[in-house]
């Protein structure tokens, strides 16, 4: 096992080399301690939520919409405040 001292040489080395200044080693090491916790959990480190009704709601007419296409802007924005009035 690598010393801690030998570790933050490696990484401050590694960071001088890299045009980012450092933002790659952030990076894996996020990830590396984010995988690290689902793993020993067995879990996600976060709740996860079910939306709200108007959340629902909201998805579904998204859902509906499919691929709507509209003319010109205006035709897109009546068709908003026609929908808001609703």
């Amino acid at each position: 096992m690598d010393r801690p001292d030998a570790r933050a040489a490696r990484a401050s080395a590694k960071k001088k080399a890299t045009p980012g200044g450092g933002l790659e080693i952030l990076a894996e090491w996020t990830s590396r301690v984010f995988l690290t916790r689902v793993v020993a959990d067995q879990q996600l480190p976060f709740e996860l939520k079910s939306p709200n009704a108007a959340t629902k709601a909201a998805m579904r007419e998204a859902r509906n919409l499919g691929n709507a296409r509209f003319a010109t802007a205006k035709a897109l924005i009546d068709d908003l405040e026609e929908g808001a009035k609703r």
